[in-house]
């Protein structure tokens, strides 16, 4: 039988049944919280829509505890998860963290089937397991999803399970820094979850779409007379805060370091675009495989670390202009950071930590408290495990080894090293291989547009080899 470990504060007694006052006035609100909180007072259904760092994870804590609710799930990103831990223990609430459970998906869904655990309110999920959960019955009172973004694809897995699950909660909630980065075409998904499947008087997307939206080649564009519709609806039904409306925004200084592909590289490269395969033999009959190989040679990964002209560049300015800095290396592949650690900690002896897609829960929540204590320098972080939730304000300066083309992953990655009460400037370095993908990458932050037909069109990959597909 699986022992379930209940964690809370230590500092504090475990409070006592009817205690919201007390809960409420452990720790004072900033005015948008507040003001975040009274919008959805005595609701249902609420969204915060507040951007990184303002405190949406603590504002969904306080509705929560006004709500006459037994048992809360709370989604979210497994790299999240900690993030909810401190807020929780910091609010003296017991919780049960799922996956720290042993059984895997099986022991997670027999307690969110039948919640019976004396003294916890609050279950925390990671949500990078919702799609092996479709069968689940779910019977937790209420629900929320953080980092809703999650679910902005209505045919996905994990959209369908949810949407489900919020028919059956009795109070909802979503929480999401930016719902729709690039598109209105997203939100209905994350305000229908919300609002227990139905948003601006429909419970189907695609009826909704067809409504609001009309196709432009293979894009759905929203009609111009339903912009000013969709926005009010939006605004009506979330609560939105930036955070240069909570005078709180921290400057941020941008800077590219660019460089260019060695003899060796740019052959690679070369042979990569005309052939469709590598000069080891691999091949391939997919555009984006390609555009994944230009990826890796830009970051030194199909050679070795040393002929690269990041790494120099990277070591150059840890041991010069930002010698004393703490620092966020954002990396989209773990073999930059395995060779970065072997380069900055063995070779040079820096102060460095790392977490990557291979690191346990209980490793990135280490190395991220050694290095927000400043007991770590330098941190080498892959961005698909970093992008939400963690706080890495201890740093004022990421630099971005490859950077991710998505604008809602870069946005999000950025956000980490800014803090409220910051008067720092924040530095964002980019290095940009000259003439390759990585120009292409930055034009699509720029541009907000992360679609792979965008890609194709910005590399011009040559026509693909007779017998392949493009």
């Amino acid at each position: 039988m699986t022992k379930l470990v209940i964690r809370s504060s230590g500092a504090m007694a475990p409070l006592p049944k009817q205690s919201v006052e007390r809960s409420l006035g452990l720790r004072s609100l900033r005015w948008y919280q507040e003001e975040g909180l009274s919008k959805f007072r005595g609701k249902p259904s609420a969204f915060f829509a507040m951007e990184m760092r303002l405190g949406k994870t603590l504002t969904s804590i306080r509705w929560m505890q006004t709500q006459d609710v037994r048992f809360v799930l709370i989604i979210a990103p497994k790299t999240v998860l900690s993030a909810w831990e401190m807020e929780l223990e910091n609010e003296g609430l017991e919780y049960l963290n799922l996956t720290t459970l042993q059984g895997g998906v099986a022991i997670r869904a027999a307690q969110i089937e039948n919640p019976k655990i004396p003294n916890v309110k609050y279950m925390l999920l990671n949500s990078e397991c919702i799609c092996r959960m479709g069968n689940v019955k779910f019977a937790c009172d209420a629900i929320i999803f953080d980092e809703i973004t999650e679910i902005k694809n209505p045919k996905s897995k994990i959209t369908k399970v949810c949407l489900k699950w919020c028919k059956r909660a009795k109070v909802t909630c979503g929480l999401a820094g930016q719902p729709a980065p690039e598109s209105w075409e997203e939100m209905w998904t994350q305000m229908a979850f919300a609002y227990h499947g139905e948003w601006m008087g429909f419970s189907n997307f695609w009826k909704w779409r067809n409504s609001l939206f009309f196709v432009r080649g293979f894009d759905w564009i929203v009609k111009k007379d339903k912009v000013e519709v969709i926005r009010q609806a939006f605004h009506r039904d979330a609560y939105v805060m930036t955070r240069k409306d909570a005078g709180l925004a921290n400057e941020k200084i941008y800077q590219k370091i660019i460089g260019e592909l060695n003899e060796e590289e740019r052959s690679i490269y070369k042979h990569a675009n005309k052939t469709w395969s590598l000069p080891n033999g691999e091949e391939t009959k997919y555009a984006m495989v390609v555009a994944g190989w230009f990826r890796r040679i830009t970051s030194g990964i199909m050679i070795s670390g040393e002929v690269c002209w990041k790494y120099d560049a990277l070591i150059n300015l840890l041991q010069t202009n930002l010698k004393d800095n703490q620092i966020i290396v954002w990396c989209t592949y773990k073999h930059e950071i395995y060779l970065l650690w072997g380069m900055l900690k063995k070779k040079l002896g820096m102060s460095v930590t790392w977490i990557s897609g291979a690191s346990s829960f209980q490793e990135r929540k280490e190395r991220i408290r050694l290095f927000q204590a400043s007991k770590r320098q330098i941190m080498l972080i892959q961005v698909d495990c970093g992008k939400f939730g963690i706080d890495l304000s201890a740093a004022d300066t990421a630099i971005y080894f490859s950077s991710p083309w998505s604008y809602l992953k870069r946005i999000q990655s950025e956000d980490r090293i800014f803090a409220v009460g910051k008067t720092s400037s924040l530095l964002v370095i980019d290095l940009v291989t000259k003439n390759t993908i990585d120009e292409v990458v930055m034009e699509s932050i720029k541009c907000k547009n992360s679609s792979a037909r965008f890609l194709m069109e910005r590399l011009n990959i040559t026509s693909p080899p007779i017998g392949k597909e493009r």
